[in-house]
C-alpha cells in the first residue's frame, strides 16, 4: 500500500520535489535490551510484531517494509554497564529471532550501528523547544523519582523520532504509553523536515 504526502507550497522546493510524492507502508518499532524478554514485552510488543510480519510477507510485503529494531541508544538514557548492555543487546536479538521474527520477512538490526539515528535526532531536536519536551507525561513521571534528570531522559522522544523519520515510517506499533511521543514525531514530519529541509514524509502514526 502506499500514501500520498501533501503537495510542496514553497516556490523554492517546487522545482526540487515533485508536486506529489508516494510513500510504501513501512512499520518501525523498537524494544530496549535493558534485560531478558519477559511476558509484558512478548504480549506487548512482540506477539503484535510477528503477526505484522507474517501478514505482511502474506500480503507481498518487501523485508524493509517491516523494521524492527534493539534500540541500545534509548537504553542509555539512564546508567547502564557497558558489558551487561552489549550481553542483554545479543539475548534480546537471540530472543526475537526465537519468538518468530524472521530474517527473510523483516529487519532486525541493533539501533546504534546506524549512525544516521543520531545525526537526525540532532536535526530534529533544533526544531523542538524545551517546553514541547518537558510537558510529555512519560518524562514528568520518569524524572519526578530521580534527584539528577539526565539530559537523555529528557531528549528521548527526540531520538525516537529519529528512528521513525529515518526509514520513513507510516506505522509505528507502540503501546499507549508511547503515544504523545508518535505524534512528536508526527509534528516533526510537517514542520521540522518538511517545511525547512525540503523533505517529504508522510506523517507516522501509532498502531
Amino acid at each position: 500500500m502506499k500514501y500520498e504526502a501533501r503537495p510542496v507550497n514553497t516556490s523554492s522546493s517546487a522545482s526540487i520535489i515533485p508536486m506529489a510524492a508516494t510513500f510504501v507502508r513501512r512499520a518501525f518499532s523498537g524494544i530496549q535490551p535493558t534485560g531478558s524478554l519477559h511476558l509484558g514485552n512478548y504480549f506487548g510488543a512482540v506477539k503484535r510484531w510477528k503477526q505484522n510480519v507474517d501478514s505482511g510477507a502474506a500480503s507481498g510485503d518487501q523485508p524493509h517494509q517491516q523494521l524492527y529494531s534493539i534500540v541500545d541508544l534509548h537504553a542509555i538514557t539512564l546508567p547502564q554497564d557497558p558489558s551487561a548492555l552489549h550481553n542483554n543487546t545479543m539475548d534480546m536479538a537471540a530472543s526475537l529471532l526465537g519468538c518468530g521474527l524472521d530474517p527473510e520477512k523483516c529487519v532486525l538490526f541493533q539501533q546504534s550501528r546506524v549512525a544516521e539515528h543520531t545525526e537526525l535526532a540532532w536535526i530534529l531536536g533544533c526544531h523542538l523547544t524545551m517546553p514541547q519536551l518537558a510537558r510529555l507525561p512519560q518524562f514528568r513521571e520518569k524524572s519526578a523519582k530521580l534527584k539528577d534528570v539526565p539530559l537523555g531522559l529528557y531528549t528521548y522522544p527526540v531520538l525516537q523520532s529519529a528512528d521513525i523519520l529515518l526509514y520513513k515510517g507510516t506505522h509505528v506499533p507502540v503501546g499507549e504509553d508511547q503515544q504523545q511521543n508518535v505524534q512528536i514525531a508526527q509534528k516533526l514530519s510537517e514542520v521540522g523536515l518538511y517545511s525547512i529541509y525540503v523533505y517529504q514524509y508522510v506523517p507516522p502514526y501509532y498502531v
